[in-house]
């Protein structure tokens, strides 16, 4: 977008409460709003909503574009892929099998291609296939409400859960180990640096970075209490602290 414009509800966007940006192969901005999904192609903004599209809802949570271009659009009640100008509602089941609608907070491509999506209320699901996810049977602590995730170079996946703090998941065993650091309820995002430093964010009190001698979380004092709700690792290896 070029340096000065604002876009808002007074000038092209469906709503002015973002909660996901990401820019496909083609240079295109997806936008996931309150109000839908705005699409902007350098020229102006498309906008899908479920009353003008197939698209399930028009809260959009989060977005994802995978290595072979397809679209994953995560929604407050379902996981849905956008192909060939339609979406496409993604069957979602839970470990025994039982479909069930999901509320995506975030999805997430590991370096082997499997793609994991993290929910409110059902965990870790993971892609079966093109059409298919279900739940993963996770042991050792509760990750209903997982935030986000991302992959260090062990292949671990580390998760920030929305009541239950931070830890990784040794995925061979399908364990989830929790790791000492800030309050709980705290936390909003993980990144890994190009170093494999692993930052959590705070609500209310910074950042914090994984002292990986003794696996605890110890917070960067001149980040102090800021409240971060997001964290970006650039193509330089800048840390983008939202």
């Amino acid at each position: 977008v070029d340096a000065g414009l604002l876009f808002d509800t007074d000038k092209q966007l469906s709503s002015s409460l973002i909660n996901s940006l990401c820019q496909d192969r083609n240079g295109r901005i997806w936008i996931g709003t309150h109000n839908g999904l705005n699409v902007y192609d350098g020229y102006q903004f498309h906008i899908f909503k479920k009353s003008n599209s197939n698209l399930a809802g028009n809260v959009v949570n989060c977005l994802m574009q995978d290595r072979k271009s397809n679209m994953y659009i995560g929604l407050n009640n379902a996981l849905q892929l956008f192909h060939n100008d339609h979406f496409i509602t993604i069957d979602t089941r839970d470990i025994h099998n039982h479909k069930i609608s999901c509320y995506i907070n975030c999805i997430y491509q590991t370096k082997k291609g499997d793609i994991l999506i993290g929910t409110s209320g059902h965990g870790i699901l993971k892609m079966q296939g093109e059409m298919k996810a279900k739940q993963i049977p996770i042991a050792g602590h509760n990750s209903d409400y997982t935030k986000k995730m991302v992959e260090d170079s062990s292949g671990r996946i580390w998760i920030v859960t929305q009541d239950k703090g931070s830890g990784y998941i040794n995925v061979g065993k399908n364990i989830l180990h929790m790791i000492k650091g800030p309050e709980e309820n705290s936390l909003n995002d993980i990144c890994k640096d190009r170093t494999g430093n692993i930052y959590v964010s705070t609500i209310n009190n910074g950042l914090y970075k994984l002292n990986r001698k003794n696996y605890s979380f110890e917070h960067i004092s001149k980040s102090g209490n800021l409240p971060i709700a997001s964290l970006h690792v650039d193509r330089s290896g800048n840390i983008l602290i939202g």
